[in-house]
């Protein structure tokens, strides 16, 4: 699985729980989970859930600051290529806490990569529906 599937995979899901963190703490959640996966500990459902739940919400927001900065000055795009590096960087931290930890759901991995291509087919065919509508 790729990080490109992990992402898609992670917002196509609309309930990974009510556990969340936020800012500061989402990069210690981050750390802690990195943590287990040196350590070999297994991530819980319940790590996974709140890692989950956590990066939607981070990344949902570090879209949204970005957004803010639209206007095309030195400034705006120095914060717009360096929030464009954080958020991939972000991702691949996620993605290698997956992907190597020991999960308590074995087939975790399978499931996403299933769940991320369903959702990239859905995706490409309305996408194509709507160029068809425009034709």
């Amino acid at each position: 699985m790729d990080t490109e599937r992990l992402h898609i995979a992670i917002f196509c899901q609309t309930n990974w729980g009510s556990k969340l963190s936020e800012g500061d703490s989402f990069y210690r959640l981050l750390f802690k989970l990195d943590k287990k996966r040196e350590n070999n500990e297994m991530l819980t459902n319940e790590d996974v859930n709140w890692l989950f739940a956590s990066y939607k919400k981070w990344f949902t927001k570090a879209e949204s600051l970005l957004e803010d900065c639209n206007e095309d000055n030195a400034g705006n795009k120095e914060a717009q290529a360096y929030g464009k590096q954080l958020k991939y960087d972000i991702l691949q931290h996620v993605h290698t806490i997956i992907t190597e930890s020991k999960l308590e759901n074995k087939d975790l991995r399978s499931q996403l990569t299933i769940q991320a291509d369903i959702e990239k087919a859905k995706i490409e065919r309305e996408k194509k529906e709507k160029e068809e509508m425009q034709l």
